[in-house]
């Protein structure tokens, strides 16, 4: 408790006495920001389509987008909304020297957080919310030079991420289930931290940051296809530039080259069922993964906004100047042993105002196409990904009314590169998996942990999933509602070999798939800005989470129910 007394002094200290300064425009907004779904809500009021659909977006972004709007014409909910927007064009600033050429800040959270479940081992739920607990203390270090860098680091005092994943009795070392996030021990801390840390570097319209952050591409309302922020941080190099109607985007991420039942050290002999292109000049498997992506967006009119998106995950091979080439077409470069690449094309309609109609397709393999040259081509199962979508937000008073719906679906091959159990050691290369698999030290298991999650489609591939959702909001105040997720999860997963011949092109994802597992999930959240106390800004909200899984294992008739709360200060 007296830990907790000096952490909320040090805060109050902190929070005193700031300046506002709106000179440098390159801080990123983060994701999980409401910036964003206040931007939209704008933008569908005054009847046009959603802005750029990939972040995270810097301030100078943010204030491109803003400035199209008509403030005069906005309702009472509107008018809310934009200041409350507008409020992230301005930061606070704690130093300032040589005429604010070089600024600091720093804006420290505190949350104190209880979680409870009704049964502790029921099956996995995929509720990251619940399973991720909130960091006790994040601290970011920010610092502006001149009118173009910006620089964060954010260490935090954070929970290990299997404290909460373990059932209780496990006997993992250093484990005792722990309810709130607050460590109560050295051993229930991660050390794997900083998440977040990275420079940015722009102008009005173009930006270059590098560094550790979460990125996300797509017009999804539940997650995307191509880029989803899954994981907890992407280590990447990130080139955009930023129009009224247009913007290009150019990603660079180093990924782990881990795969699931991978143990380091690496492989010092080139195993015999892998292709011999991926062995280095001493016959030694090269340890390399990465993912290039680009994308372009544009704005037809004022009602309609399209994106077209590619990535190629490399493994065991560098990419060469032609494949960093940001205008190239790289599906012309695809070399199946080294690389799997994948398209996304996507549009979104505003019919009329407060309404988003929208749709995306993902291409992974398509055998009558890319992969034409090849004797096996006709052996290749295809691999496709695709959902639709509709969103409204209505005002309502000082808040918007929002609901969403979306149906998405993933063949099964989908993200499924590499590790072939066809024999055909072309395609056998278990670095070509479209996912971030990160080691983590974890003192409660006492070892490191592999934890993967694919970059696309958070439930990963042969899925069908019914998404939708209804909530209020009045924007730096309170909000209120509740989602909806129906899923069915065919046999394939992200880690299943690839495959080629009849029984993998005869797939018919969940339908073919005798007892698909099934998941319920209804959650319901709350949230409430009290204001300022003790020169500190305090929220208070609330998760409950209702999870029934059926044919655990696609065995049939094995089902677990598990209701899951958060409270959090």
């Amino acid at each position: 408790m007296k830990k907790i007394r000096a952490l909320l002094v040090v805060i109050a200290l902190l929070q005193s006495g700031p300046l506002l300064f709106a000179e440098n425009d390159q801080k990123l907004i983060r994701l999980e920001s409401d910036a964003y779904s206040a931007l939209t809500s704008l933008y569908l009021e005054q009847g046009l389509a959603p802005p750029s659909t990939s972040g995270p977006y810097t301030v100078a972004e943010l204030r491109e987008y803003l400035d199209r709007l008509n403030r005069a014409t906005l309702s009472p909910a509107g008018l809310r909304a934009y200041a409350y927007v507008e409020s992230f064009l301005t930061h606070r600033v704690r130093a300032s020297l040589n005429n604010g050429n070089f600024q600091f800040n720093t804006d420290p959270t505190l949350t104190i957080a209880g979680y409870a479940q009704t049964n502790p081992t029921a099956a996995p739920s995929q509720e990251p919310l619940w399973l991720e607990r909130a960091p006790l203390l994040r601290v970011p270090l920010e610092v502006w030079l001149f009118k173009s860098f910006y620089a964060d680091i954010e260490p935090e005092i954070l929970m290990d991420r299997f404290e909460a994943q373990l059932s209780p009795g496990s006997g993992a070392p250093g484990y005792s289930f722990n309810p709130t996030n607050v460590p109560l021990s050295m051993a229930q801390i991660d050390f794997n931290i900083p998440y977040r840390a990275f420079m940015s570097l722009g102008g009005s319209h173009w930006n270059v940051d590098v560094g550790r952050f979460r990125l996300s591409w797509g017009n999804g309302a539940f997650g995307n296809l191509m880029l989803s922020p899954n994981s907890d941080f992407y280590d990447n190099l990130r080139f955009s530039t930023f129009w009224k109607n247009f913007k290009y985007t150019f990603v660079f991420i180093s990924l782990p080259p881990y795969w699931p039942g991978f143990v380091p050290p690496y492989p010092t002999t080139l195993p015999s069922t892998w292709a011999s292109d991926q062995a280095t000049t001493s016959g030694i498997p090269d340890p390399y993964k990465a993912f290039l992506g680009h994308r372009l967006e544009f704005r037809i009119g004022e009602r309609v906004t399209t994106a077209i998106s590619e990535a190629v995950v490399y493994g065991g091979a560098y990419p060469s100047l032609t494949d960093l080439n940001p205008l190239m077409i790289w599906h012309n470069l695809f070399v199946p042993w080294k690389a799997k690449s994948l398209a996304t094309a996507e549009v979104s309609v505003n019919p009329f105002k407060w309404l988003v109609l929208y749709g995306q397709l993902a291409v992974f393999n398509f055998r009558n196409f890319e992969y034409s040259e090849y004797a096996s081509a006709t052996t290749i199962p295809n691999a496709l990904g695709y959902f639709g979508g509709a969103k409204g937000s209505f005002p309502l008073g000082e808040g918007y009314l929002t609901a969403a719906f979306q149906w998405t679906k993933t063949d099964p091959w989908l993200y499924i590169g590499g590790n072939d159990s066809s024999g055909n050691s072309v395609y056998n290369q278990p670095w070509l998996s479209y996912t971030m698999d990160e080691y983590y030290t974890s003192n409660v298991l006492g070892t490191k942990t592999l934890v993967e999650w694919p970059l696309g489609w958070q439930y990963g591939p042969d899925t069908i999933v019914w998404n939708a959702s209804v909530a209020y909001q009045v924007y730096g105040k309170y909000t209120a509602g509740a989602e909806l997720r129906i899923e069915q999860q065919g046999i394939n997963t992200i880690d299943s070999p690839f495959s080629l011949g009849p029984p993998a092109t005869g797939m018919i994802a969940v339908q073919d798939t005798p007892f698909p597992i099934d998941t319920q999930v209804v959650h319901l959240f709350g949230s409430w800005s009290i204001g300022r106390i003790l020169s500190a800004d305090w929220t208070v909200g609330g998760d409950i989470f209702l999870v029934n899984v059926q044919n655990i294992n696609h065995v049939s008739g094995d089902k677990s129910f598990n209701a899951q709360f958060i409270g959090s200060l």
